[in-house]
């Protein structure tokens, strides 16, 4: 419980930052000198995550370990993902000033953009301490990408652990 609420808390802080598309990576010097076999997926549902999004990160976690000689075990783990996603419409305005002779007008351009904002956090089920968080959050320009370049992309986050 304290564990998720950890989670929800980092959420929410970097929510306030979403536009900074910064990836943070925080582990524990321990977790290198684990030796894990085993692990499981969960995921903390929030407001705006969508199933298939969350399905295909679920899927590229999976990939990018199952490759690293690691096996999915949905009971008595050695290790435990957790993932939560967020995804927010805005809309942003562009300002551009206008020169028209002696004047200076203002030009608005309204975008909807999309962010979506990802923690990810690994935890040691034997000691019972989370060994590895990843947060990070930026602009996405397309929310249909294959499952190709999920899995390329969680390869490239996933690659600071371990």
């Amino acid at each position: 419980m304290k564990t998720h609420f950890l989670l929800l808390l980092s959420i929410l802080l970097l929510s306030a930052c979403a536009h900074q598309p910064n990836i943070h990576f925080q582990q524990v010097d321990s977790a290198k000198q684990g030796d894990y076999q085993t692990f499981n997926i969960t995921s903390l549902p929030l407001k705006g995550h969508t199933h298939l999004a969350n399905a295909k990160i679920e899927l590229a976690i999976r990939t990018y370990l199952v490759q690293k000689g690691m096996t999915y075990s949905a009971k008595d783990s050695q290790m435990t993902v957790q993932y939560a996603l967020g995804i927010k419409q805005i809309q942003n305005v562009d300002l551009k000033p206008i020169s028209i002779g002696a004047g200076v007008y203002t030009s608005h351009l309204v975008r909807d953009e999309t962010y979506a904002t990802l923690v990810i956090n690994i935890r040691d089920n034997a000691q019972k301490e989370n060994i590895w968080r990843m947060s990070g959050s930026r602009k996405i320009d397309d929310e249909e990408l294959p499952q190709a370049t999920f899995n390329k992309k969680f390869s490239e986050i996933l690659e600071n652990f371990l």
